[in-house]
């Protein structure tokens, strides 16, 4: 999220102040990108298509010049997050590199590439849901940060002391604040099982995805999002089985069987009140279930089914105004993209209810 502020920020400032009269004709902007590139100031023609985007989400040439100076220059290891975080950890941990990622970690040489051929698979598997869908992700600023602990103790006391998350009972994390993943070794525990090793893998994609959606700009860091989103779309990429496709076109067993379980008891929320909400409206661990799971199930099934209607969502949010919508317009957004939310949840029961009655 930090990195998408980075963008999202000056621009909206000189817009609103009116420092330069030019900049606030979108045109004339892309036109003074066009000659910086023009120029060979590839670093700042990039600089300028994202100031683009971060105006009009849709612009197409604008996406497109980026993505190709994008895609003539390395993707550097080195970026804010990296220094902030490498300043806060012990001289133990080690960096190690893949393709898109950086990994800081105290858990040994295996577990760190293990963990960055887990995060690739991810990075892999959000591009083609973005792709299919034609979301237009940015691409990466730089390598992305993540830090594995070996020890829980150690990385609950890093969560609580430097990103203000009590993460006694989470396998893991996003700080968007820092633009970083942190983790820990959940297989090296005292007394770790295949159980174990499925829920850490299952965390570590949840996370990632949230900090792709973030870093990406498919998901804007100005704007507060509502659960079944923000939730449902990380909890849909969760898998036990990387090396076989994942992602909201495909089913996750758990999740799966908890929302069915849920749908039985009748247990769900309705709709209407669902898409409202932008927090959990209690810590009761029931809450807590039924707000996981019925998100999962909701974004599964709108990316599966209104796949277009999904799109159009996304980037009605991208134009929002900063801030934390009220639960009415968030009501408004569904209903603008998906249509009559009564409509939208008796096609989508009939639909549920379908599925689970087969044998």
């Amino acid at each position: 999220m930090c990195c998408v502020l980075a963008v999202l920020l000056p621009c909206r400032l000189i817009i609103a102040t009116g420092e330069t009269e030019a900049l606030r004709d979108v045109g004339a902007l892309v036109m003074q990108t066009v000659q910086t590139r023009e120029l060979g100031q590839l670093q700042d023609a990039e600089a300028l298509y994202r100031a683009v985007l971060a105006l009009v989400p849709e612009h197409e040439k604008a996406y497109e010049g980026l993505v190709d100076i994008a895609g003539l220059r390395p993707l550097s290891p080195d970026s804010n997050s990296l220094r902030t975080t490498r300043a806060l950890l012990p001289r133990r941990f080690r960096k190690h590199e893949t393709k898109h990622y950086v990994i800081l970690s105290d858990a040994g040489r295996r577990r760190a590439r293990e963990r960055g051929e887990l995060l690739e698979r991810t990075y892999e598997q959000f591009r083609r849901y973005a792709g299919r869908l034609d979301l237009r992700p940015l691409p990466l600023r730089n390598k992305l940060v993540c830090v594995l602990f070996r020890k829980r103790s150690d990385f609950a006391a890093f969560a609580r002391e430097h990103d203000g998350v009590a993460a006694t009972w989470c396998l893991g994390y996003y700080s968007p604040r820092h633009d970083r993943t942190v983790y820990f070794d959940v297989e090296s525990e005292r007394g770790a099982d295949e159980f174990a090793e499925a829920r850490a893998i299952a965390a570590t994609v949840h996370e990632a995805i949230h900090h792709l959606h973030f870093h990406t700009g498919v998901q804007s860091s100005a704007v507060q999002y509502p659960m079944w989103f923000g939730e449902g779309i990380a909890t849909a990429f969760e898998t036990k089985a990387p090396g076989t496709p994942f992602g909201p076109e495909y089913d996750f067993a758990p999740r799966r069987e908890r929302f069915g379980a849920l749908l039985a008891a009748g247990r769900l929320l309705p709709l209407r009140a669902f898409v409202q909400l932008d927090r959990m409206p209690d810590e009761r661990r029931q809450t807590i279930h039924t707000v996981y799971n019925q998100s999962y199930a909701l974004a599964s099934w709108l990316v599966r089914e209104r796949p277009g209607e999904f799109r159009a969502y996304l980037f009605s949010m991208l134009n929002e105004p900063p801030g934390r919508p009220a639960p009415q317009r968030h009501l408004e957004l569904f209903e603008l993209a998906f249509g009559d939310v009564d409509a939208v949840e008796k096609a989508w029961m009939r639909q549920e209810t379908a599925l689970e009655d087969v044998p």
